[in-house]
């Protein structure tokens, strides 16, 4: 129902110019007010199975905020150069007004991929948005080469999704295939969060970080001894 992000890509001096783009929620949820106490009251958004109840008024999360394609947008936009083997060579934050071309969904981008199908776009801008998807599915190849080659771990998870009966009972459950269009966007989301996390830290400005704990020794000389076997 909400769309907070969308990415752009295109060739950039021998690599690729990547922009990810988030929702401006802050130009209508200003400091203090009644909107900013209720949000931090509730803290997220909760999600159940066909029903959210938001942090934000659906009028935003849905409306204003929402980066619907052939409208205007505001958003925060995090622009990349990436040389030819994916590093990020340059990096800087914007505050921009977007103009998204396709809401695409991550099995229409995979099928078009794979099977050369059309983008459910316009006829005017479908050359420019399938340039784009093939400049992203490029740089996504290259990071994730270069996740491979600085031994990151890969974790392939499946999502289940509930299906319901009209009185609310659970009907099915449906396991939901990851594609490469889901890799594609976690590259890029992964991408700008590191900087963003990498801008804040050299401004010293307090922010929380997630880290994991490097994993005690018991646990690695049980790992040597089963893999050793």
């Amino acid at each position: 129902k909400d769309f907070d992000d969308a990415v752009y890509c295109e060739p950039h001096g021998g690599g690729w110019r990547l922009a990810v783009a988030i929702a401006d929620v802050s130009n209508y949820v200003k400091r203090d007010s009644a909107l900013d106490e209720e949000a931090l009251r509730r803290g997220t958004s909760v999600y159940f199975p066909g029903r959210v109840i938001p942090m934000l008024p659906e009028e935003l999360s849905n409306g204003l905020c929402s980066l619907k394609p052939a409208v205007d947008r505001l958003a925060l936009v995090c622009w990349m150069d990436f040389d030819a083997q994916g590093g990020i060579a340059e990096y800087r934050f914007e505050r921009a007004t977007i103009h998204s071309h396709g809401r695409l969904t991550y099995d229409q981008v995979a099928e078009f991929l794979d099977q050369r199908a059309r983008l459910p776009v316009a006829d005017d801008w479908q050359p420019a948005v399938q340039q784009n998807v093939h400049q992203l599915d490029q740089l996504h190849a290259v990071l994730q080469q270069a996740k491979q080659t600085r031994g990151a771990l890969a974790f392939e998870s499946k999502e289940v999704d509930l299906e319901f009966e009209d009185d609310g009972s659970v009907k099915n459950f449906v396991v939901r295939e990851r594609n490469r269009a889901h890799t594609i966007i976690e590259e890029c989301m992964v991408a700008a969060n590191r900087c963003a996390a990498e801008f804040l830290d050299k401004r010293d400005i307090p922010v929380l970080h997630r880290i994991h704990d490097e994993p005690d020794e018991e646990k690695i000389t049980g790992l040597r001894q089963l893999l050793g076997s």
